[in-house]
């Protein structure tokens, strides 16, 4: 490992400087919608509105890159703004990392959270198949229904993800967490970040709405960088051709 400390120049990657792949939402550049009157970036956030009436509603974003398939950390903020279920006709929102960006009927590799109109939220992982409603498991008994929390999906290996919700937005106080050691270690090619719905039909009239912001990716890790640096280290990315200056407020600054 190197020792920062005693370093006045590491040569590395963006990700391994801990610098995150992030949208704010403040536009829809590289963003793809099957239906933006159902999902859509507006007022810098991401708003859905999630139901079960046969229609595919789906968002992808796509980070222009293909993610570790062993180690990375996925954030976001979600808000719920309101929900209506509807007895045998729940509906189920898929939010998370795919390899496509087709909706819920494309098979495809995913590690995502879902959400229920019924308050019965989980995980969802899919190794090459779709996204329907058994796909749901691990269901909370406290589910996220007000306010805004924030959201992690922190990979560790081939074969193990955290999936963890957090009261705080420095990702601390935590809701609840939930682990899958049993991960197929085949789910690979994640590059997008999408939310989906279940879209088979139904005869209520079951939704949940919401939006969801400040998402950021770390590809090859598990944490956001230490900042376990000495003032004026320079670091040069092999990835971008940039250098950038470790400062004293603990920041890195481009150098121009």
């Amino acid at each position: 490992m190197t020792d920062y400390k005693a370093s006045k120049r590491i040569v590395g990657t963006s990700a391994e400087r801990g610098e995150p792949y992030t949208e704010d939402m403040s536009d829809t550049t590289d963003w793809a919608f099957a239906d933006t009157g159902a999902i859509n970036v507006t007022s810098n956030s991401l708003s859905y509105s999630i139901k079960r009436d046969g229609s595919n509603d789906c968002a992808t974003y796509d980070f222009g890159l293909t993610v570790s398939d062993t180690k990375f950390l996925l954030r976001f903020s979600h808000t719920p703004t309101n929900q209506s279920h509807s007895s045998g006709s729940n509906c189920i929102g898929f939010f998370g990392l795919s390899s496509t960006t087709g909706g819920q009927n494309s098979n495809q590799d995913f590690i995502g959270f879902n959400f229920a109109s019924n308050d019965s939220d989980g995980s969802t992982t899919k190794n090459d198949t779709t996204l329907v409603a058994n796909s749901v498991t691990g269901q909370a008994s406290n589910s996220h229904t007000s306010g805004t929390k924030y959201y992690e999906i922190k990979r560790t290996s081939a074969t193990n993800v955290v999936f963890t919700v957090y009261n705080n937005s420095d990702f601390t106080g935590v809701y609840r967490t939930q682990t899958e050691d049993e991960l197929s270690s085949s789910i690979t090619g994640l590059r997008y970040f999408k939310v989906a719905n279940w879209h088979a039909s139904g005869s209520g009239s079951a939704n949940f709405t919401g939006t969801m912001d400040d998402l950021q990716l770390w590809d090859n890790a598990t944490s956001p960088a230490s900042n376990n640096y000495q003032t004026n280290t320079v670091w040069s990315e092999t990835d971008t051709g940039k250098d950038f200056l470790f400062g004293s407020d603990g920041n890195w600054t481009e150098v121009a």
